[in-house]
């Protein structure tokens, strides 16, 4: 399989659980950020290696 980039298109209760989980936390994690509001953008990326969240509720 390839890696590559993936966009998801997602209600705000699973992309905060899909955004903790890529983090390596637990689902319940989920109530630490805030709800994202429609339309809006989040970014999930890696910097050396590591899981991270690159902007989060973007209009």
């Amino acid at each position: 399989m390839d890696d590559g980039d993936v966009a998801v298109v997602a209600h705000g209760h699973l992309a905060r659980v899909l955004t903790v989980r890529w983090l390596g936390l637990d689902a319940s994690a989920s109530r630490l950020l805030g709800h994202p509001h429609p339309g809006t953008l989040s970014f999930l990326a890696t910097e050396e290696r590591q899981p991270v969240i690159s902007a989060w509720n973007v209009p």
